[in-house]
């Protein structure tokens, strides 16, 4: 993959365990437009604002900022 692309981990999520977020990092670090972002305090689907369940609003701005700074830089202006 050449594209740029950036992912982001819920650092609490018991569905996708730190050793696979871990296998994501070490995987995007000899792709020099790879992002990888971890939540630290938030869960599963932190972003799922129509479900309470999981949506964590703090980690979902965050991550939201991440993201617009992300396409910001790297889609094309023209």
């Amino acid at each position: 993959m050449t594209c740029p692309i950036q992912f982001h981990f819920g650092g609490q999520d018991p569905y996708i365990p730190g050793t696979a977020v871990q296998r994501v990092v070490d995987a995007a670090a000899g792709h020099p437009g790879a992002e990888v972002h971890v939540q630290q305090d938030a869960g599963h689907a932190f972003h799922n604002d129509v479900a309470p369940r999981f949506h964590d609003p703090a980690a979902a701005a965050a991550a939201w900022d991440l993201t617009t700074a992300f396409l910001a830089r790297t889609l094309p202006t023209t």
